[in-house]
């Protein structure tokens, strides 16, 4: 009989113990953008893709569109052994889901998609109008895979089927997650903060509404100034508190007025809802949030009433400095 030596045997335990960890199974913790969460059973084998299939149909999340770890989207090619995954970690899911009965689904069906990538490359004609296009334009689809003429190219002129609000919002989720390494902390709440400004931008479209709430901004902090060192002779309600109160009051007359339809003219809808600012149901969970976009709103203004709305010679020096008023 031939002995194995014991550096074949080690080696031999090794791959034996290696091949076990591929085989067993683990648990994958997924949490959505919008705070949904989900566990499923997968193993070390599986790629990315049949971990996506796995999700769609055990689960209510909807349909999968990437996967992140770490700040990194997964390849749907790769094994979850390749990706690095361990047991019971926690991954970050953007999901993809259509609104019934709304003429702007967020995303196209699956058996549609490759009609419509068909269409597309032997369309010679825009798909709004009939028009015929040249071999350029054929070659320039819009995110719903069609092709259109120059006068219907942008989204809101074909009444697009894709949310592009919806993929700015993933994109910025990638900056959300939470990744290892210096500085992914202060990453995380500067992608925050541009995304609940152009919440709060798309929200206050009126030139009028902004105005108003960085006068409002203004009032609110000349009365917390007020208040500082204020004198009191002891009796009744201390000076500083009347002087609190008299500047929120006054800037919250003024910031309720900013909502009225008088004067934002431009808004559509009964139930238009305001986001992000301070006069909004959303102070109470973003505090922090609220205040850098109403500070970011009152450097947009001043830079907008010394550039006479971005038309005299000062324009080009105060664009240097868009991403502390502008960073969409």
């Amino acid at each position: 009989a031939v002995r194995s030596s014991p550096l074949h045997t080690a080696r031999a335990a090794h791959l034996n113990s290696a091949a076990g960890q591929v085989t067993m199974g683990l648990t994958v913790n997924i949490k959505t953008v919008s705070g949904e969460s989900a566990k499923v059973q997968a193993h070390y084998t599986d790629t990315v893709e049949h971990l996506k299939n796995r999700v769609e149909k055990s689960t209510s999340l909807g349909r999968i569109r990437d996967f992140v770890r770490k700040g990194v989207i997964l390849d749907d090619f790769k094994s979850l052994a390749q990706c690095g995954f361990e047991n019971n970690e926690l991954i970050i899911a953007t999901v993809e889901k259509s609104s019934a009965g709304s003429k702007t689904a967020e995303v196209d069906d699956i058996d549609t998609a490759p009609k419509l990538e068909k269409r597309r490359e032997h369309s010679k004609k825009c798909a709004a109008c009939g028009k015929g296009i040249n071999l350029v334009e054929q070659n320039m689809p819009c995110r719903c895979n069609l092709v259109f003429c120059e006068n219907h190219r942008p989204p809101e002129k074909h009444q697009c089927s894709v949310n592009i609000s919806l993929l700015k919002r993933d994109e910025l989720a990638r900056d959300l997650m939470p990744s290892e390494g210096k500085g992914s902390r202060a990453s995380s709440s500067s992608a925050k903060g541009i995304l609940i400004y152009n919440e709060y931008a798309a929200s206050h479209k009126s030139k009028s509404c902004r105005q108003m709430h960085a006068v409002a901004l203004g009032f609110l902090a000349g009365g917390f100034l007020s208040a500082i060192g204020a004198e009191w002779d002891g009796r009744g309600v201390p000076t500083w508190i009347k002087r609190l109160v008299l500047g929120y009051s006054l800037a919250y007359l003024i910031g309720q007025w900013s909502h009225s339809k008088r004067i934002n003219h431009n808004v559509s809808g009964e139930n238009h809802e305001f986001s992000y600012c301070f006069w909004s149901r959303h102070v109470l969970q973003q505090p922090w949030g609220c205040f850098k976009a109403e500070f970011r709103n009152l450097i947009r203004v001043l830079v907008d009433l010394v550039t006479y709305d971005r038309r005299n010679c000062m324009t080009r020096h105060a664009l240097k400095y868009k991403t502390y008023f502008d960073p969409s």
